[in-house]
């Protein structure tokens, strides 16, 4: 049985081509995706390959200078020993968060909009699907299926915090309601996760 493509993606409009919908370029042509100038990705690449390099750097540093204190002071090393490493790994850091910031600035991703679009879509497809069970296959084929860990885990912060609002309101049943949804939701994450790594151990 044929399943259909139910990833959302862009399509490239010089050669076709589905894309991952976060790509600044196709992955066959190279030329900059819909909505995205040549300039852009490109200028977008350069600070992205940035971004990974200071981090990089930045992990380096910090191994580097904790080597360095602990052969100078043994066992005796402690946490102002590590201040160096410390600053070095934070302004790596602080780098890359700003480098990206650039990047997503230079060469704007796809909104919330967009991505709410991507979830409806998908499910969409998903119950349109003859073989419900083929087609999750297929989607966690692409690893499609693994962000919704991601996302469930949010919603439990979400209900977390919809507890927290209706407990400081004095509304104890809603409260109650919210924090039943969270551990259902946490719950179900941790299943969801723990059947990925047996698939994949």
């Amino acid at each position: 049985m044929r399943i259909r493509r139910i990833l959302k993606n862009r399509q490239c409009t010089h050669c076709d081509t589905y894309n991952n919908a976060l790509r600044l370029t196709c992955m066959v042509c190279l030329l900059p995706m819909p909505g995205v100038t040549r300039l852009q990705a490109h200028a977008a690449g350069i600070v992205r390959r940035a971004a990974g390099l200071a981090d990089t750097i930045g992990c380096a540093a910090f191994i580097l200078f904790t080597a360095v204190a602990l052969v100078r002071r043994g066992a005796e090393a402690s946490l102002v020993d590590l201040v160096p490493a410390l600053a070095a790994y934070g302004l790596a850091q602080s780098t890359v968060h700003l480098l990206e910031d650039a990047a997503e600035w230079i060469a704007p991703g796809p909104t919330w909009q967009e991505a709410a679009e991507a979830l409806r879509e998908t499910e969409a497809k998903l119950a349109r699907s003859e073989d419900r069970a083929a087609a999750v296959d297929e989607l966690n084929r692409y690893g499609g299926v693994y962000p919704v860990i991601g996302i469930l885990c949010a919603l439990a912060l979400r209900s977390r915090a919809e507890q927290e609002a209706a407990e400081a309101a004095g509304d104890t049943q809603e409260a109650l309601a919210q924090e039943r949804m969270a551990d259902a939701l946490t719950a179900a994450a941790r299943e969801m996760e723990a059947d990925a790594e047996r698939a994949w151990s």
